[in-house]
């Protein structure tokens, strides 16, 4: 697929999330693969990335009035070698509104280990609806 076509859908996707927060009206959180890194300390290895990589990642949490929910643990989900590098990123991540992170502060995640795939599973803790007592309901929604 052409790179302007890829580009085009991935700017429809970020505007299609940034409008979550004018549809879902509860605290609410996102948890994936954002393919997108926050911050340079994200990234071990490879090639040095310059500080606009970081932006769009960046501008979707400030647009949705969020935060990355804290990492307990082994920082990155994403690894492979380039001839000789080994490189590891963060690529997945939770995000929460931040009313969530104020009526949950105690939450975080933690990453799984590598196994035999590339990425490193995200871990939220069995009792988040404990630690969460004051949201009223917690739902799955697929975009």
């Amino acid at each position: 697929m052409p790179r302007l076509k890829v580009e085009k859908r991935i700017v429809f996707a970020w505007d299609h999330l940034e409008e979550l927060k004018n549809v879902i009206d509860v605290s609410w959180c996102l948890v994936g693969n954002f393919n997108e890194l926050a911050t340079p300390n994200e990234k071990n290895g490879g090639k040095i990335l310059p500080n606009s990589k970081y932006q769009r990642l960046n501008n979707f949490i400030a647009t949705i009035n969020a935060e990355s929910i804290q990492v307990n643990g082994n920082l990155f989900t994403w690894k492979k070698r380039i001839d000789t590098n080994l490189i590891y990123e963060r690529l997945d991540r939770s995000i929460c509104v931040k009313d969530c992170s104020t009526i949950c502060p105690k939450t975080f995640e933690t990453h799984g280990n590598f196994t035999c795939s590339n990425l490193n599973p995200i871990i939220l803790p069995s009792n988040f609806q404990q630690t969460c007592s004051n949201l009223s309901r917690t739902k799955n929604y697929q975009v």
